[in-house]
């Protein structure tokens, strides 16, 4: 008898505390829909001026920024714990009349030649998330662990206009022509360009994320967040990503946000590197389920 009574008491305490997990109420699933106004900043060793430096691309071949939509789906089955699935496309396009040679990738582009620069990247990251206190907490602290992939492309086409500029520069005409030794293909002949240049560059790379994240409610309804994560990898490259952001709950299963990021990623590959650097404010709003 002794041993049932025991039993019915554990029951009912373990009973106890499942109810008090369970009464915790928390968003289990959530979408948020971003806009990131992103200013670009990037230099490779693609890129050079005729010296052999680096240029800054934004700078020298006059790189639009533009919105960037940003994707974030968050499950959280427990109440500290929770999954993160985010994805970011970005396309930059630059379009500009060279002002000094330039070098891409060990192929000189010289004065005057039109340069156009087409850029595009998608990011997907994926995190676990566990939060030293229960959600609807005025003040909580997650720890991040993930992975983030990258797929960077970027294409370049350079031409340079004939006629006058042939017969005021007769001999550097010649050895530019022979230096590239490329000539504009057939079907763009009626352009009057001989001096013409194409490529590509493709970059896929992946690497593991650690961060931290900080909310603090001051109001129900408001919310101050901020988080960093990223990786060094040594030679390979890294990555960071931090944001400050504030949002105001409108309804039970509507949020309204805004907030400030920056994202740097460093990659190296053989004798190439990369850096893009982007910073900006963003919008967004989030629906939970």
């Amino acid at each position: 008898m002794k041993y049932l009574f025991t039993a019915i008491a554990m029951a009912s305490l373990c009973g106890a505390a499942l109810a008090q997990e369970e009464s915790v109420e928390f968003d289990r699933l959530t979408l948020t829909l971003r806009a990131w106004r992103a200013d670009f900043s990037a230099e490779t060793s693609l890129v050079k001026d005729f010296k052999g430096d680096k240029l800054d691309l934004d700078d020298e071949l006059a790189i639009d920024d533009d919105y960037s939509p940003e994707v974030i789906l968050r499950f959280q089955p427990l109440p500290r714990h929770a999954f993160e699935l985010g994805y970011n496309h970005m396309a930059f396009e630059g379009d500009e009349i060279v002002a000094q040679g330039v070098v891409v990738d060990d192929s000189f582009i010289p004065l005057f030649a039109h340069l156009e620069v087409d850029s595009e990247m998608h990011f997907l990251r994926l995190d676990w998330r566990r939060s030293f206190f229960e959600q609807d907490a005025r003040f909580n602290v997650e720890t991040i662990l993930g992975v983030q992939g990258f797929d960077i492309s970027g294409e370049y086409e350079a031409y340079l206009p004939t006629g006058a500029w042939r017969k005021a520069f007769p001999d550097w005409a010649r050895e530019l022509r022979r230096d590239l030794g490329r000539l504009l293909p057939d079907e763009l002949d009626f352009l009057n360009v001989d001096l013409y240049y194409h490529d590509q560059e493709d970059i896929t790379a992946g690497l593991p994320i650690v961060g931290l994240g900080l909310k603090f409610r001051p109001i129900d309804r408001l919310t101050i967040a901020a988080q960093a994560y990223g990786m060094y990898a040594g030679d390979y490259g890294n990555f960071f990503n931090a944001e400050a952001s504030l949002s105001y709950r409108l309804t039970k299963w509507l949020d309204l946000e805004g907030g400030y990021r920056y994202w740097n990623i460093e990659y190296e590959d053989d004798d190439d590197d990369y850096q893009v650097v982007m910073n900006g404010a963003f919008v967004g709003g989030r629906v939970s389920f």
